[in-house]
């Protein structure tokens, strides 16, 4: 239920030690996740790696970002936050918006764009603007990888399991940043791999007929 979610966020909050009435605090972590990503970014680009064939233009993304409404923001959602996870958008040819959610593999590479309706929830409420196998990759796991805990330490790494985008947000804006998301898909062989790939903990947070 919405309670129990809440619950679970505080309960992970307190063990990650954030204050979750500090946004000005939780804003600067958002910052310092953007500059990490962007020298990540620099380094692939100084690597002089070919492009790989099925990964999606990054360029796109620009062209999309100054076209992000206010709907994720009306719905609580920060700007600091839209901004790292690099949500845009777009209105098509019949007139209807769509927020745009770049898919990330787990070395970051972009995927696909995800884009959400935000006229009403009538289906297709996603739409996919290149069509993927959802159930080969986790949502959000090229940032959450770097968050797990330190295997050196003799701490043993932690993957929080969640259904959706803004379910990993959520817990983003909690300073909860070790979570991915299936995506509303049922957990496949392929995700099961990768979340034992980087954790040797998972914590579910998934609806009750996932």
């Amino acid at each position: 239920t919405g309670s129990n979610f809440v619950e679970s966020v505080r309960f992970l909050a307190d063990i990650a030690g954030v204050d979750l009435n500090n946004q000005e605090e939780l804003s600067e972590q958002y910052l310092e996740m953007k500059k990490k990503r962007e020298i990540q970014q620099e380094i692939k680009k100084s690597q002089h790696v070919a492009p790989v064939t099925n990964h999606f233009p990054e360029l796109v993304l620009e062209d999309l970002k100054p076209r992000r409404s206010s709907y994720f923001e009306d719905r609580g959602f920060p700007a600091e936050l839209l901004d790292f996870y690099e949500i845009g958008g777009f209105t098509d040819g019949k007139g209807v918006h769509r927020e745009t959610i770049p898919i990330h593999d787990e070395d970051g590479g972009l995927l696909t764009i995800s884009g959400r309706r935000t006229d009403s929830n009538e289906d297709p409420k996603y739409l996919l603007m290149k069509n993927i196998n959802k159930g080969t990759t986790l949502y959000n796991l090229d940032v959450a990888k770097c968050y797990t805990g330190n295997v050196e330490e003799g701490l043993d790494r932690t993957l929080i399991l969640v259904e959706g985008f803004v379910d990993v947000w959520g817990l983003a804006m909690q300073g909860v940043y070790n979570v991915v998301a299936a995506m509303g898909t049922d957990i496949t062989p392929n995700q099961r791999d990768l979340l034992s790939k980087y954790a040797e903990n998972v914590i579910i947070m998934l609806d009750a007929d996932k």
